[in-house]
């Protein structure tokens, strides 16, 4: 063989399972440190994608996490749930307030999605981070009150903000004199620098 083979040559060579020893190509490798080195990487580069297709499979097969339905009216750690305000894949944010009528400022409470009561893993991650977010002090990050794990379903109680959503908050206030691009650019200013001080904590949102 005069020269090296093209990458497309390669792949190909990588991708038959039993190459055979004798073929000009075969020998072309085994004495072209280059193209051996670029063999070594497709081929890892396959095995990689192998594992990832398996493991993707796998979480296909898995039997169906237990999942917390928790409706108005639920009482978590003292918190009578009033509204439901937001869901998401992880959970959902109701409004509530307190049942010994010690303060009437209503709060949020985070509940999550899935149970804790069935995986410890799950619990611990929970703990954790329950532990952490109520350590964090930033003027941009919500305030964690309590929380807790009760019959296996858990929760942050949280300061509520009251307003919109920060894309319909942006988009309402862009074409405004008084706010216009500046005002945005110094929104998402603030927002990076609270979603940076909690990764700097081990929140990664």
């Amino acid at each position: 063989m005069s020269s090296c083979p093209t990458l497309l040559e390669l792949e190909h060579f990588v991708s038959v399972a039993q190459q055979p020893a004798d073929t000009e190509l075969a020998a072309h490798v085994r004495s072209c440190v280059p193209c051996q080195r670029r063999v070594d990487e497709l081929a890892a580069g396959n095995l990689l994608l192998q594992k990832v297709g398996q493991a993707l499979e796998l979480a296909d097969h898995q039997p169906p996490q237990p999942s917390v339905n928790v409706q108005t009216g639920t009482c978590l750690g003292g918190y009578q749930l009033t509204q439901l305000l937001h869901t998401g894949g992880q959970a959902a944010v109701f409004k509530a307030h307190r049942l010994d009528g010690t303060s009437e400022t209503p709060v949020a409470v985070k509940i999550w999605n899935r149970r804790l009561d069935e995986s410890v893993e799950h619990r611990l991650r929970f703990e954790r981070e329950l532990e952490t977010t109520q350590q964090l002090e930033h003027p941009h990050i919500v305030n964690a009150i309590a929380g807790g794990i009760e019959d296996g379903v858990g929760f942050f109680v949280m300061d509520l903000i009251q307003g919109s959503p920060i894309d319909d908050f942006a988009d309402a206030r862009r074409v405004r004199p008084d706010v216009g691009p500046r005002g945005l650019c110094q929104l998402m200013i603030d927002v990076s620098d609270a979603v940076a001080y909690a990764h700097g904590r081990g929140i990664i949102h």
